[in-house]
């Protein structure tokens, strides 16, 4: 078992069907967490990380199983 990367991508959902289309714009510099405790806030010791000018952001974690990702 070694470190794996979660990664996506934020982006302005302008039709909100969902997924993105090629003239939607991506969001830079959205701050995007790993909600270790899953209450919907950012913690103390919570790993966070902003996305770059695509929109996306890449959080890189230690063990295997369910990480709850959300956007602050």
């Amino acid at each position: 078992v070694g470190a794996r990367k979660i990664t996506g991508a934020i982006f302005r959902d302008v039709n909100a069907n969902g997924r993105r289309d090629d003239d939607e714009p991506a969001l830079r510099g959205q701050r995007v967490y790993l909600d270790a405790d899953d209450d919907g806030r950012l913690d103390a010791g919570e790993f966070e990380t902003r996305t770059d000018d695509s929109g996306a952001y890449a959080i890189v974690v230690i063990d295997a199983g369910f990480y709850v990702i959300r956007q602050a």
